[in-house]
């Protein structure tokens, strides 16, 4: 189970339980995972959130430089 932030790479607050989703994959993803039995602290996760909503409504957002497209020459003709 965890919890996801798509913009979790602007949270500054406690970030020790933040994990990035995917490392190397994704820039600004980021979650808190959790085991059947680990014990939650509801306001490390309230505060979390509200950071989160905090940032969402400050309108932060990572930009990410397109990828360049390379068409094979085969592909080029046929277009």
């Amino acid at each position: 189970m965890a919890i996801w932030f798509f913009h979790g790479v602007f949270l500054k607050k406690n970030t020790a339980l933040l994990v990035n989703a995917q490392e190397g994959k994704t820039k600004s993803l980021r979650q808190i995972r959790f085991e059947p039995n680990d014990r939650i602290s509801k306001d490390a996760i309230i505060s979390y959130i509200e950071e989160a909503i905090a940032n969402q409504k400050a309108g932060l957002e990572l930009k990410v430089k397109p990828k360049s497209l390379e068409i094979p020459e085969e592909l080029e003709a046929i277009l």
